[in-house]
């Protein structure tokens, strides 16, 4: 695939403080690319810099496979911060303004009105829309002039989970158009199910890039039940495979050195006279395997 953004060896101090610490990675065309880390971890100064918002201490960074410059800024739709509405303007007329301050094209306002779904709320005042209406007003703003790339720092930040699930469908719909979508996000139950690809910062530092399904290798985790629960922790210490069990509710939850096919795991149990009521698979989700990756990580 195209790359889009080609960043290395990134750093940026401010002061004596080391923002960004020799950052490197790559955007795919087409892909929804996610920020991920603790607040402080460079993340939105990373975001800063790839949009010549502020300079790097050293590094370089490419756009469309050519050195950064301003021209290639007419190719991004931004949204670092929310803009200025007004108050008592509608979304129409709010959007012009900021057209004409960041000079793009005011074209096609009304079908981003569609897509952000205001268009039936376009000649409503802004001060008489929800927060997640202005939000969505905000990533209408960044849509302004039909960019290549959209760059978006904490989208759904503040948002009810009605509001971050409209954004949501709102980033798929727009990939789904041949849009590169980079965002930073705090919720990571939201960027394992918008992005692609992620890369996750601590201090400064990349501690993970790649896909979002191979952040750590995945651990097998079984969930078992039987009437005799007594018998069942018993014989399951005792299986060498299983490397601890926990609860988690009515389950037990016994987590393995490898794959084992759940049917081995049932014939041993019965074999030593323990008869499972339930037996599944259970995956870790992206928040365990950050907060496990975070761990190994530590400063």
């Amino acid at each position: 695939m195209e790359t889009v953004l080609e960043v290395k060896g990134l750093i940026k101090y401010y002061g004596s403080l080391k923002a960004v610490n020799n950052l490197s990675f790559s955007v795919k065309k087409g892909s929804v690319f996610g920020f991920l880390g603790p607040n402080g971890s460079g993340k939105s100064t990373t975001l800063g810099i790839i949009t010549k918002v502020t300079n790097p201490t050293a590094g370089e960074f490419s756009w469309f496979g050519e050195p950064a410059c301003n021209a290639h800024l007419k190719r991004l739709g931004t949204l670092l911060e929310r803009p200025n509405f007004y108050g008592y303007m509608d979304a129409v007329d709010n959007l012009k303004i900021v057209a004409e301050i960041r000079g793009k094209s005011a074209d096609g306002i009304e079908d981003i009105l569609r897509v952000v779904k205001l268009y039936d709320r376009r000649k409503s005042r802004f001060k008489a829309y929800s927060f997640g209406m202005q939000q969505r007003l905000a990533i209408a703003s960044a849509m302004l002039g039909d960019p290549e790339v959209l760059i978006l720092d904490e989208p759904t930040n503040g948002l009810d989970p009605e509001g971050i699930a409209e954004i949501r469908q709102m980033i798929i719909h727009i990939a789904g158009a041949g849009k590169t979508i980079i965002l930073a996000s705090h919720l990571l139950d939201e960027v394992q199910k918008v992005c692609n690809d992620v890369i996750i910062l601590r201090n400064g530092s990349k501690i993970y890039e790649g896909v979002i399904g191979g952040i750590s290798p995945e651990k097998m985790v079984l969930e078992l039940k039987s009437p005799d629960m007594i018998s069942l922790k018993e014989v399951a210490v005792s299986h060498p495979r299983i490397l601890q069990i926990d609860m988690d509710g009515d389950l037990i939850l016994a987590q393995l050195d490898s794959a084992v096919e759940p049917a081995e795991i049932n014939s041993y149990m019965h074999k030593y006279g323990v008869s499972l009521s339930h037996l599944a698979v259970r995956h870790a989700n992206l928040e365990t395997q950050f907060l496990e990756l975070l761990k190994t990580h530590k400063p």
